[in-house]
């Protein structure tokens, strides 16, 4: 059977960075009749998609933030396309989010072959409700052998918080109730346990503050629960500069391969060096310099206690750095 898609991709789940490998998965199995992602267009971590979309135009769609408002949004509209568009046979939801089986259901009810594209923190209940599911981290099916990469334990924990702090309801002041904060993650990752971080959340919790000082911090003067917040204020002592190579991006990290080992930074934290404005089109290869707050420490056993911090990291494309060949730390 020839299969048209309709693709669904849910940007409150699935990166810009992850678009063209959506594209390419898709074009596995069939033509792609429709493409639409779904989001909250008036937030600043939605900027990333304007220059990928003008290489691989899609329809574009508001959803104002607000507990599973993309995901119902893409539901309903999934549905009437299923019911008013017969030449549709098939539909791709991109997302990580399990509630999204409810639809898969009842698409596959109605004949339409289904095929969910997310990460390997889906639940198997999300991926064994589709017909077919692939992964982006390597693009293989679910039930695929899948290789050993680099180590990015720090990925994953940003990537778990991600969803406590975009679905969290927090005060003026930035602070979630911690409770609040582990129901939303476990919702939208059932199969998320905090025991091998910790014994408790707040165990887990602490030790990734302690390996990420600038990231998140923790209000334990209330009696009756503790609260947890994004750092509003980051501070970092520059202990030198650095120079080096893009060698991995996932979730809202990336990683630079330099003479003085691995270091780690925040995506939000890149400029280009002609321009000094942000650098949405950062890809693996590029050069970079950077300035340094923490120096990698090959003897630590954890990932995050290896790595180096990178801050104001700046990327050239034409491979020039911006430094001399000798910059390191102070």
């Amino acid at each position: 059977m020839h299969k048209r898609f309709a693709v669904f991709i849910d940007g409150d789940n699935i990166s810009w960075k992850e678009y063209e490998t959506v594209l390419s998965l898709v074009k596995n199995y069939g033509e792609i009749a429709e493409m639409r992602v779904y989001g909250d267009w008036t937030q600043s971590y939605m900027n990333g998609w304007k220059e990928i979309l003008e290489r691989n135009p899609a329809f574009l769609y508001q959803a104002f933030r607000g507990k599973d408002a993309t995901d119902y949004r893409i539901i309903m509209d999934a549905v009437e396309m299923a019911i008013q568009n017969p030449p549709i046979n098939a539909f791709c939801i991109a997302s990580s989010d399990a509630g999204y089986r409810y639809l898969v259901y009842n698409l596959r009810s109605r004949g339409k072959y289904t095929l969910g594209i997310g990460k390997k923190l889906a639940s198997p209940e999300w991926r064994e409700a589709c017909d077919d599911f692939r992964l982006l981290e390597n693009g293989k099916s679910a039930d695929e052998t899948e290789p050993a990469g680099v180590e990015t334990g720090e990925i994953i924990s940003e990537g778990i918080l991600g969803y406590g702090f975009n679905f969290g309801k927090a005060d003026k002041d930035g602070w979630i109730l911690l409770a609040d904060f582990c129901n939303i993650i476990k919702e939208h990752c059932p199969t998320f346990s905090w025991k091998p971080y910790g014994e408790k959340s707040i165990d887990a919790l602490e030790k990734f503050a302690a390996a990420y000082p600038d990231t998140i911090e923790f209000d334990k003067t209330r009696t009756d629960s503790y609260r947890i917040r994004r750092n509003p204020a980051p501070l970092a002592v520059i202990i030198g500069e650095g120079t080096g190579v893009i060698q991995k991006i996932a979730g809202n990290f990336g990683f630079i391969e330099s003479a003085n080992g691995i270091f780690y930074f925040r995506l939000e934290d890149v400029t280009d060096v002609p321009t000094g404005e942000p650098a949405p089109a950062i890809a693996e290869g590029d050069a970079a310099c950077f300035k340094i707050t923490k120096m990698p420490d090959p003897e630590k056993k954890t990932p995050e206690e290896r790595n180096g911090k990178a801050v104001e990291v700046r990327i050239n494309k034409t491979g020039e750095t911006g430094l001399p060949d000798d910059a390191g730390a102070l």
